[in-house]
């Protein structure tokens, strides 16, 4: 069988990245739709030596070269795209050996690549040139949209195979991107078996003419039967049924693919759907789109789960070649056999970021499991960029890196994952002059909180990794992303929400119908404490400044001092009669208004005020821990995750309340990072782990669980480790840190 090849990290720099030129494909532009072409070459291998084998792509690759593969690339943007290099001189045979790229563009309008020509760049090095073929990759068919945060769903029919070749075009730069080496290392590549079958029997008859595999998935009518498949063997369907079919359980999120090696003497068509949970016992394949959200832009009517494949006669080794995939359910649908299927294999391969160990454990069951669940979505939630979540939305969102981020820097520090999503934010800064809220993408998806949450994360990074040379390269593009306000701040010294775009800031807002409008608390806050981080970086009194005058206009224009509290808006039926506990907890944090302090402590769990989703409690946690309130911090969180620790899930939801239910036809996430808000409250208010000097070189071990407990917190240093045991705290760490 084939074996994956990694890329190298640090990437090769043994190449020439001046004026490069491209394989194109003549006819084929950015506007074309689901693009698959071949290009071929020989490499002859005449003397021992290094080869390296260099690869970019204006879409999704694949290579195969001697039995070996590999796919990328990491995702690029409007202006750059990322090579990556591959040592090839143990793999080569003497004389001549052939390499496959396969080259895949989804289309123009998804979120998960930019719009470009589709486009191929390679070089090899130590060994001899040679001419490229390239042909249309006939195999792949007529394919629905699988979400418009990923691209296509995959029809591919092997039987296709009459390629026609032809001596490849080569273009000059064709998208005018930079060529930059790889910034991140390879993804994890690890295996998952499936946990146990849940249900599976045999399937009616069906047209072969019908292409839309994910509503047939959906809708057509099971008949179970144990004896359907066993594990390794999928029977031959009995006289009136038309096929097989399993529902496999893996008992894990997984993120990257789903791999099926079998065995038949027929061809056969293979039909695959993915989910994170079950609606009545069977993998839902189909999602109609809810218009939940009138300004968020979606594609099509429905959100498509599936994939086909029609096989050769022979073994077959079934994944899907370029996207990956995500969930925690399979369902397999095996159609046209009328003899039993022999399967060698079932797994998932899991491609996430590789994250350093980090532990907690206590002798609390709730804060046990769910620290697990948490861990277990952060790291799902994390590939090539960080993104919103595996199954329904791998697109990178700004706004999700403020708080999964953080969440990352608990499991690993580890900098370089963050360091280039800051770095790929600024990309969609240059091209829409404007952060947007999603990016790469089809369109520019602006949020006016954009600005702020990049100089948080960034705050964040620096706080926690300490790596002073990346933050002194990045506040000038603080201050520059910050100065966007300057066209919306009006005379009031505030910037007002803007009226066509979507003012998302946390799901709480959504829920309770309020549309919020004009000057708002919330949205001014985070622009204020993004000055602050800004001045705390870099020593910088403008910044200081900016804040002070953003958090005095607060004060006049939206603080209520009949009650004591910040309003959500200036603007009747707009937020006017609304209290949250948001800015409050926002300005806690990054110690604004202290003459407010006792105010604001009260806004935080104050009756009738509106508390946050999981994605803001990250704010409630930290505010909680400063104003002595971690016990009711402690009661929302039990209140809020109570229903995901009491279910069988392995990761945490995307809401709170809109959890898996068995009749829901909303596509809502079940492992969504920005939910992880409880790991921060374990491992830095239970456990009391706290950076005091950026990167640990100074921390904190102050614990305010009174329990057992065993906390392991990495730093660029290495491991601090807190156990508490029978009452009595061992706090060790490296020679090089300082404990406080």
């Amino acid at each position: 069988m084939r074996q994956l090849l990694s890329p190298q990290y640090p990437a090769s720099t043994n190449c020439s990245v001046e004026n490069p030129e491209f394989l194109v494909i003549p006819g084929i532009d950015e506007s074309s739709d689901n693009v698959h072409v071949l290009f071929r070459r020989e490499i002859i291998v005449e003397s021992k030596g290094k080869i390296t084998f260099f690869i970019a792509s204006c879409g999704h690759y694949s290579f195969n070269i001697n039995g070996f593969y590999g796919i990328g690339p990491v995702r690029s943007t409007d202006s750059r795209i990322f090579y990556d290099s591959y040592d090839l001189t143990e793999i080569l045979t003497p004389g001549i050996n052939r390499i496959e790229v396969e080259l895949h563009y989804p289309g123009s309008s998804y979120r998960t690549i930019p719009a470009c020509v589709p486009a191929l760049w390679v070089q090899i090095t130590g060994a001899a040139d040679a001419p490229w073929e390239w042909a249309l990759d006939c195999r792949h068919q007529k394919a629905f949209e699988y979400t418009f945060q990923l691209g296509k769903c995959e029809n591919r029919d092997d039987r296709k195979n009459n390629f026609s070749f032809a001596p490849a075009t080569v273009a000059l730069n064709p998208n005018g991107v930079e060529i930059c080496p790889r910034p991140i290392p390879a993804l994890t590549n690890d295996e998952i078996p499936f946990e146990k079958i849940v249900r599976c029997g045999f399937l009616p008859e069906f047209s072969p003419d019908d292409d839309d595999f994910a509503e047939r998935l959906a809708n057509e009518v099971l008949t179970p039967d144990a004896a359907a498949f066993n594990g390794s063997e999928f029977a031959p369907p009995p006289c009136g049924y038309y096929g097989t079919f399993a529902i496999l359980d893996l008992g894990k999120e997984f993120y990257g693919n789903v791999e099926i090696e079998i065995e038949s003497d027929e061809s056969l068509i293979i039909d695959r759907a993915y989910d994170e949970v079950l609606t009545f016992s069977r993998v839902k394949a189909r999602y109609a789109f809810g218009k939940w959200i009138p300004k968020a832009r979606h594609a099509g009517d429905s959100y498509r789960f599936a994939d086909r494949r029609i096989t050769l006669p022979g073994k077959n080794l079934i994944s899907v070649s370029f996207a990956d995939r995500g969930g925690r359910f399979v369902e397999i649908a095996i159609r046209n056999h009328t003899k039993a299927v022999k399967v060698t294999k079932i797994t998932a391969i899991d491609r996430i970021y590789p994250v350093q160990a980090s532990h907690f454990a206590c002798d609390d069951p709730f804060f046990n499991r769910l620290d697990e669940m948490c861990a277990h979505t952060v790291r799902h939630c994390v590939a090539d960029t960080f993104v919103d979540c595996p199954w329904r939305e791998q697109a990178f969102w700004v706004n999700d890196v403020e708080v999964s981020g953080r969440y990352y820097l608990l499991l690993g520090s580890d900098p370089a994952i963050l360091e280039h999503v800051l770095q790929v934010a600024l990309d969609g800064r240059k091209k829409y002059n404007w952060l947007p809220a999603v990016y790469p993408a089809g369109d520019s998806m602006p949020f006016l909180s954009i600005p702020a949450i990049w100089v948080l994360i960034l705050y964040d990074c620096y706080l926690h990794t300490g790596n002073k040379e990346f933050v002194e390269k990045m506040l000038p593009k603080a201050v520059e992303v910050l100065n966007d306000y300057a066209q919306f701040t009006d005379e009031s010294s505030l910037v007002p929400e803007h009226p066509s775009w979507w003012n998302f800031i946390d799901l709480a807002y959504v829920n309770a119908k309020s549309d919020l409008q004009g000057h708002t608390a919330v949205l001014n806050a985070l622009i204020a404490a993004a000055w602050r981080c800004v001045a705390r970086m870099g020593n910088n009194q403008e910044a200081e400044e900016k804040a002070q005058k953003i958090c005095s206009a607060m004060k006049k224009y939206l603080w209520d001092e009949s009650d004591r509290m910040f309003r959500d808006s200036d603007v009747a039926n707009h937020g006017f009669e609304l209290r949250s506990a948001h800015p409050a907890a926002i300005l806690l944090c990054y110690d604004l208004m202290p003459e407010l302090f006792e105010d604001l402590s009260k806004q935080l769990y104050a009756p009738g005020v509106l508390q946050p989703e999981p994605y803001y409690q990250r704010f409630s946690v930290e505010a909680a821990l400063k104003t002595g309130q971690t016990d009711k911090c402690e009661q929302e969180i039990r209140q809020i995750w109570a229903e995901m620790v009491n279910s069988d899930s392995p990761t945490v939801w995307e809401l709170s309340k809109f959890g898996p239910r068995p009749d829901s036809n909303t596509a809502n996430s079940c492992c969504h990072a920005f939910s992880a808000a409880p790991m921060w409250y374990c491992r830095r208010v239970m456990a009391g782990i706290r950076p005091v000097e950026p990167g640990f070189k100074t921390f904190e071990c102050h614990p305010l669980y009174k329990g057992d407990f065993h906390c392991i917190q990495p730093t660029p240093y290495g491991n601090i480790e807190a156990i508490q045991k029978s009452g009595k705290l061992t706090v060790n760490f490296p020679d090089a840190i300082k404990r406080v």
